[in-house]
């Protein structure tokens, strides 16, 4: 007898633009900055074993080689099961030359990790704990995992494709007979986004928008405004095919280190259950060509 879990495979961020490369390799380097990121996201946190994940990270443009490389490690955990990976990211860039002023270039990039999957069976809560068909014990398995894309960017506009979990397998975890799996399936991403000057003092409307399709959920699509001030400073609102209403801000400070934080709501009929996700962040800009995000 076997029993499918179905689960969030992979995790959003809110501000997916900013670390583009968690989505992209092939937007690693891409800002032209030498940089290490943590992150924090707790989501739904009404609900009881809600996901929470960790993202720990290093990129940096190989500018003498026209090269983009870095990595990241991550850990997700929803209820009793969880996964860490450590990726690599590597992005080629071609210079695609100057219209009107404006630089622009085109990558490709390949992600390699290895993740490991787990399952506490010791946390699953059921209805009947002498079910026999329940897994009890504490299982894990290590899977290696692939993603690539290819990303445009320019000094005002940027337009991303990427496929991850591009190996497609299914996972299980056995205990004397009983089976549980995880269907880890290929998604795709689109993002995207742009500068728009609104005056002449460095400030500067910023849209963007991200999708997810994935063969088991429904396509996800997030729509985000912000304004970035002259002084480090920059705050958005944003909205979610799932009617989530999202809010974040920014700030720079000694040209070296960022500091943001996201608030999300999704208003439907288990709103209440679900709560609210609030997500940190913080980069270390260790050296800089320019900022974009």
């Amino acid at each position: 007898m076997s029993v499918q879990v179905f689960a969030q495979q992979l995790p959003m961020y809110s501000r997916y633009m900013l670390h583009g490369h968690f989505l992209n390799p092939a937007a690693t380097g891409s800002n032209g900055n030498i940089e290490a990121a943590a992150l924090y996201r707790h989501q739904w946190m009404a609900m009881p074993n809600a996901p929470r994940t960790a993202v720990g990270s290093f990129q940096a443009k190989l500018e003498d080689y026209n090269m983009g490389a870095g990595g990241y490690f991550i850990f997700d955990k929803t209820g009793p099961t969880s996964f860490m990976g450590l990726y690599g990211n590597y992005a080629y860039q071609i210079e695609l030359g100057a219209s009107n002023y404006v630089d622009s270039k085109i990558a490709f990039g390949l992600q390699l990790g290895l993740v490991q999957y787990r399952l506490a069976g010791d946390e699953l809560r059921v209805n009947d704990p002498s079910d026999e068909l329940v897994l009890r014990n504490n299982d894990s398995k290590i899977r290696p995992d692939a993603g690539a894309g290819i990303y445009y960017f320019s000094d005002f506009f940027r337009f991303g494709v990427a496929v991850p979990q591009l190996m497609s397998m299914n996972i299980s975890y056995e205990d004397d007979g009983r089976i549980s799996g995880i269907d880890r399936e290929m998604h795709v991403f689109l993002m995207g986004g742009g500068m728009i000057p609104f005056n002449d003092e460095g400030n500067f409307i910023e849209p963007s928008l991200f999708v997810k399709y994935s063969p088991v959920s429904p396509i996800h699509a997030q729509l985000d405004i912000r304004a970035r001030f002259y002084n480090g400073f920059n705050a958005g609102i944003g909205y979610a095919t799932d009617r989530t209403i999202s809010a974040n801000a920014g700030i720079l400070f000694q040209d070296q280190y960022r500091i943001t934080y996201g608030v999300s709501f999704q208003f439907s009929e288990n709103s209440q259950n679900l709560g609210m996700t609030h997500e940190f962040g913080l980069i270390y800009i260790i050296e800089s060509e320019d900022w974009y995000y």
